[in-house]
């Protein structure tokens, strides 16, 4: 892994042109080369590791430790790229779960960069500040049972806080973070699936298949609140608990919501569910996952 210095959109832009109009060996020596060769580091690159105390970026092709490394989940953010594509997303008429609202429609993507877990609430303080913790709001307490740590989601939070972090924290580093759009929720979740969710289908024994991948209401064994960011099997991206653990905001529209949560049926943690929500409801069961923005 390398550390590399993140360039802003139209920096990306004139390194890109540079190198499509040098031949090989056009740009004139070791020293620039390297120099083009690590800013299209961010474009390149299968994960982006932010360390959200210093800002600096790390680009890498491979992440060995992302289940272990317990920096990633409290004081540095990882995000996946998913590649540009077409994708379809929502669900036919029929199938499980399916609704009136996730008529199936295809759209094409540039390729971005998600997180790999959940905003943590130690994440959220670097983001925040220390003093934003919705988590511990009584309404939201009593029905998550006041749950908190370093490495377990940030949830009670609303478009509203969410969007007024993300405003105050822009200028604080060299990027910044945004919520993922429907589309690029949908399309990270699934992984590159067609099926109801990321895993495949229910199977047999619909508990015991959605245990591996997702704490939902089945699988959560009467525990109360969400648990520790990346506790069960990710998706074929690597992108965990795109699944259950906490609802997630996207992007758009007066306020949406994906992917179910610790205390609902499996059946809403589909990949093409989605439920509308007041941006304004800190709501217990509701979390985030960020996008990169360079």
């Amino acid at each position: 892994m390398r550390r590399r210095t993140l360039m802003g959109c139209g920096a990306i832009v004139a390194a890109c042109a540079v190198l499509s109009s040098c031949g090989a060996g056009g740009i004139g020596g070791g020293e620039s080369q390297g120099q083009v060769t690590d800013d299209l580091g961010i474009i390149t690159a299968d994960y982006v590791i932010v360390d959200l105390d210093s800002g600096a970026l790390d680009t890498a092709t491979a992440l060995d430790d992302v289940a272990t490394n317990a920096t990633y989940r409290t004081t540095k953010m990882v995000f996946r790229a998913v590649p540009a594509g077409t994708a379809t997303t929502g669900a036919a008429a029929g199938t499980f779960g399916a609704q009136s609202d996730e008529t199936p429609a295809t759209s094409s993507h540039v390729k971005y960069y998600l997180a790999v877990f959940e905003v943590t609430q130690a994440q959220w303080a670097r983001i925040a500040g220390a003093s934003s913790t919705p988590w511990t709001a009584t309404g939201v307490a009593s029905v998550a049972g006041s749950v908190a740590g370093d490495t377990v989601p940030a949830y009670g939070l609303s478009r509203d806080i969410i969007d007024t972090a993300l405003v105050a924290s822009t200028g604080q580093w060299s990027f910044s973070f945004d919520l993922p759009t429907a589309h690029q929720w949908e399309v990270a979740c699934r992984g590159g699936t067609a099926s109801v969710f990321s895993w495949g289908e229910l199977g047999a024994t619909p508990a015991t298949t959605a245990a591996t991948y997702a704490r939902v209401a089945e699988t959560a064994q009467g525990g109360t609140g969400p648990e520790v960011v990346g506790s069960r099997t990710p998706n074929a991206l690597g992108l965990y608990d795109m699944h259950g653990n906490v609802w997630e905001w996207t992007k758009g529209g007066t306020g949406t919501i994906r992917g179910g949560s610790w205390r609902d049926s499996v059946s809403m943690a589909r990949a093409a569910n989605k439920q509308d929500l007041d941006r304004a409801v800190p709501h217990a069961l509701v979390g985030a996952r960020l996008v990169l923005v360079p």
